[in-house]
């Protein structure tokens, strides 16, 4: 007999009460705030069999009877005493399930009885385990996809995998070898469904690591979550493909949660307008800029900024430069407290920036989007931040684990060409324009402040001779993290590779 979460919603005796207080029979408890404190109200009442609880007006009524049904309400929460056996905790989380005064030494009796149903309870491996290969299934944008932006970041992203793998291809996975399948995401959906299914039927894999794109991960998603495999999905940004499922995970989060936190805070300032430079719709489309559009519309609203004003790039669009300047009259007018701007970098700060800053207007927040043409600077810029020694003793670990043993010497003849590279990257922009960039909030996928990221901007140069963006990053990130998992999981301790 335990007390057991119902669901959201009003407590019933049955599917056809009507009455919402047990025909009579409840009594309120008013006002408690929060479920615990109303659930410690029943617990020292010795015939009580339940509560039921509305946070918002932080209502208790405790209940006296069975509760048979619960009505759905977003707003209330029914908790009651049910009599069970182990096949109601079939493929759930008993923890999050009950609530009793003494939860804990229930869990544990449950716990012994039930071992196999509840999903928190992880089985320990023996010690005469032995695996077998591991098998990892990789889906790559392997070819030229829609649209350039859309091609740069695939090859990224495949460059990232590839430079992790030859880092870590002998690497063993504790026990049993690493061995990676790689399959290409050219084509329609259903050939990319068609080819996790290869992956996780035909080779067994249960460990995948997911393309990029929205579209093209929600199709393997939804295999991964009908075969449970676990995928690992660096650059999704539809939050419904990993939310609701169990074994998918992303290593990015949308532009949306990034962008809410600075847009709250400037909102509990007072009132705030906020300009907004979007592409074209169209042009997002084609350009894979869907996820900024709709972001940047939408999440001043949420954070309760009102007195928004939209410019289209495409009034940016074919203009000279002396146009540009009485374009953004329209923009400047209102002399917003914050200006957005969801077009590329170049257009922002040249024809955005630079604008602001001739005409003596100085906004109170300039929020600029990461992309191909402002990676390069933000690469140069982190990699003077961060402490070379650390940077070193990061790299040449890296080296000792492909079987190369460099020097500090060797290591220096070549990090400093890939230094001068980084530092071309930086040259198209005017040392005037880096200055204004310094006052910039930068949204990125990337944390570039630590050693580490500095580090692999240095090998990625060194093993691909490609400048590194953050869809290599995420790419390599993914891979890393499966693989510690799978390390952790056939260790002694496999619940620490499910923590992962």
């Amino acid at each position: 007999v335990f007390f057991l979460y119902l669901g959201r919603g009003t407590c019933r005796l049955n599917e056809g009460d009507t009455t919402g207080n047990g025909g009579g029979t409840t009594s309120r408890h008013d006002p408690q705030l929060t479920l615990e404190a109303c659930l410690d109200v029943c617990f020292s009442i010795d015939y009580c069999t339940g509560v039921e609880f509305q946070d918002k007006h932080q209502r208790c009524e405790v209940w006296n009877r069975s509760i048979g049904f619960v009505r759905g309400s977003s707003s209330f929460a029914c908790v009651g005493q049910k009599e069970v056996d182990c096949s109601y905790f079939a493929g759930k989380n008993c923890t999050a399930e009950i609530y009793d005064r003494n939860a804990s030494e229930k869990l544990e009796r449950l716990h012994s009885a039930c071992p196999n149903a509840c999903t928190e309870v992880q089985p320990v491996c023996p010690s005469d385990f032995s695996f077998m290969a591991t098998q990892i299934g990789g889906l790559y944008l392997t070819s030229g996809g829609a649209g350039q932006t859309q091609n740069m970041a695939g090859e990224q992203y495949e460059s990232g995998y590839n430079m992790f793998f030859e880092v870590n291809g002998q690497a063993s996975a504790v026990r049993g070898q690493l061995s990676v399948t790689a399959l290409s995401v050219d084509g329609t959906l259903q050939d990319i469904s068609g080819r996790a299914s290869f992956l996780s039927s035909r080779i067994g894999t249960k460990l995948m690591l997911g393309p990029w794109g929205d579209d093209t991960f929600e199709a393997v998603a939804a295999v991964a979550d009908a075969d449970q495999v676990v995928l690992m999905g660096p650059l999704s940004k539809v939050n419904a493909s990993v939310a609701h499922r169990s074994t998918v995970f992303s290593m990015t989060r949308p532009y949306s949660e990034m962008l809410l936190a600075p847009f709250e805070l400037i909102a509990q300032q007072g009132a705030a307008t906020v300009s907004v430079i979007t592409p074209s719709w169209a042009r997002a489309q084609a350009e894979f800029l869907v996820s900024n559009f709709k972001t940047c519309e939408t999440v001043p609203q949420t954070a309760g900024i009102t007195g928004l004003v939209f410019l289209r790039s495409e009034i940016l669009e074919n203009l000279t430069t002396a146009h540009v300047a009485d374009v953004m009259d329209h923009l400047l007018t209102p002399r917003p407290d914050v200006i957005v701007c969801c077009e590329s970098s170049v257009t922002c700060a040249t024809a955005v920036l630079n604008t602001t800053y001739h005409k003596d207007y100085d906004a109170k927040a300039f929020i600029i989007f990461d992309d191909d043409l402002l990676t390069g600077p933000l690469n140069f810029a982190a990699a003077n931040l961060v402490n070379n020694n650390d940077v070193n003793t990061f790299l040449l670990e890296q080296l000792q684990i492909m079987g190369t043993v460099q020097t500090q010497a060797a290591l220096d003849l070549w990090k400093f060409p890939t230094y001068l590279n980084m530092a071309g990257y930086s040259s198209d922009w005017s040392s005037e324009t880096m200055e204004l960039l310094k006052d910039c909030l930068v949204v990125s996928d990337w944390d570039r402040s630590t050693p580490g990221a500095a580090a692999f901007m240095y090998l990625q140069y060194y093993l691909v001779r490609t400048h590194a963006r953050p869809e290599s990053a995420a790419a390599s990130a993914a891979a890393a993290i499966l693989l510690k998992a799978v390390q952790e999981a056939n260790s002694t301790n496999p619940q620490a590779g499910g923590a992962l």
